[in-house]
Parts: structure tokens; sequence; C-alpha cells
């Protein structure tokens, strides 16, 4: 009997560290978190992984992000730099904002969630780009946020 409970107990720890290991590679540490990885699996286009897989930081060279993710759309506007990776009229994509050449906003979107892989807009970043204070609740809209 004391083998059998060994044996489970080491099971189990040996489950706990595979799924530990594949948490934190994939980077999905709950169940939101999964729901929104196989989300944008399913219905985002392939520049999802990059940042996701924090190939890009806040700070990065938007014109790196550019080269390696191949937007559709770039607008640059004054200081600003906006990539768009979906077609006009999609459900859900992707979005990045570069200020002074720096990536400093980057999320994958649906009508349903949205999952931020960079957020380091400053109070006055937030308020040029967005009209809304960096501390408001609702400046993504009323969709829950993933972090």
């Amino acid at each position: 009997m004391k083998m059998l409970l060994r044996g489970a107990v080491l099971l189990l720890i040996a489950a706990l560290v595979c799924l530990g290991y594949l948490a934190s590679h994939y980077r999905v540490y709950s169940l939101a978190g999964l729901n929104s990885y196989s989300a944008m699996a399913k219905e985002c286009p392939a520049a999802w992984r990059e940042f996701h897989f924090r190939r890009f930081r806040a700070g990065a060279d938007i014109e790196e992000v550019i080269r390696v993710t191949k937007p559709l759309h770039v607008e640059r506007h004054r200081d600003w730099v906006t990539l768009q990776y979906q077609a006009p009229g999609s459900s859900s994509g992707i979005t990045a904002h570069a200020h002074h050449g720096q990536l400093v906003l980057a999320y994958a979107w649906s009508c349903a969630w949205i999952r931020l892989f960079v957020d380091d807009l400053s109070e006055g970043e937030s308020q040029e780009l967005m009209g809304v204070s960096k501390r408001d609740p609702r400046r993504f809209g009323i969709v829950p946020v993933y972090r």
C-alpha cells in the first residue's frame, strides 16, 4: 500500500512539473489565458506569436518589428506609427503602436477579448493616442483584457 501511495504521489509531482513547464513555455497561466491563446491561434494573423512569445518587448525598434512581422498596414502620423495585421472589417486582429520609433503598445483583439502583449504607454501618451487615462479600466472598451 505504501508503494502504491508513493507511486501516486510521484506521478502527481511529475504531472505538476510537466504542467508548470508547459504553462511557462506557452505563457498560459489560467483558463482565461488558455482561452485567449486558443482564440489567437484560430483567429489572428501569424504575427501574434512574435508578440506572445516576447520576441518584441516595450522599447523595441519599430522598423525591426515591421521588417520581421510584415503588417498589412503601416500608418505614420507625426511621432506615432500604428501597425495593423488584419484586413479592414475583420472581427479579430493585432494592433501595435510605436512612439518616437519605439514599441509602446501591442495587443491582439476580437469582439470578445483583448490580449495585451506590450503596454508601456505613459499617461501623456495614453491621453494622446487613446484619449483616455492609462488608469481608466475601460480604455480598451468593455471586453475582458488579459495580460
